[in-house]
């Protein structure tokens, strides 16, 4: 049970930076987007 719950631990974290990085990198572009159509 313990490492059960270890493992499920870990796979919510993975799950958790995941998604973070895929907002991050979402955020990213469209900043950038919005730099460029002002620039431009």
């Amino acid at each position: 049970m313990k490492t059960a719950r270890k493992t499920l631990k870990s796979w919510q974290w993975f799950v958790l930076l995941y998604l973070l990085g895929f907002i991050g990198l979402t955020l990213l572009a469209y900043s950038l987007k919005f730099l460029i159509n002002s620039v431009f």
